[in-house]
């Protein structure tokens, strides 16, 4: 029970779990992420003649997704959590590693 300036508190809209289902987030080709694989962050930008071109960004390491659909990513260095922001993931030709052995567990958050 939870109690507030001793006023017992009821499940609102705005106190209730959210249960939103979960987006699939996929990198560049299509592909749904792969825990533990690495990703380098993109931006997508225009050229004076209006041609796209990417920006190549952090690379990261996928971690999983934790509760109400997070994603959770690792720097890929050091495994420490990073918020990223990306237009596109590409995937990187490297080992995928099990984040477990770098000190992520089954509880992610």
């Amino acid at each position: 029970m939870n109690e507030l300036n001793h006023v017992r508190m009821v499940p609102t809209e705005t106190t209730a779990p959210v249960h939103a289902p979960v987006a699939v987030i996929t990198d560049h080709a299509g592909n749904a992420l792969e825990v533990g694989a690495m990703y380098c962050c993109t931006f997508l930008d225009l050229d004076s003649q209006g041609d796209e071109f990417e920006i190549h960004g952090n690379l990261v390491r996928y971690i999983g997704a934790a509760d109400r659909g997070r994603l959770i990513f690792a720097d890929a260095d050091d495994w420490i959590e990073i918020d990223c922001e990306f237009d596109r993931l590409v995937r990187q030709a490297c080992p995928v590693i099990d984040p477990a052995a770098h000190g992520w567990g089954e509880n992610l958050h």
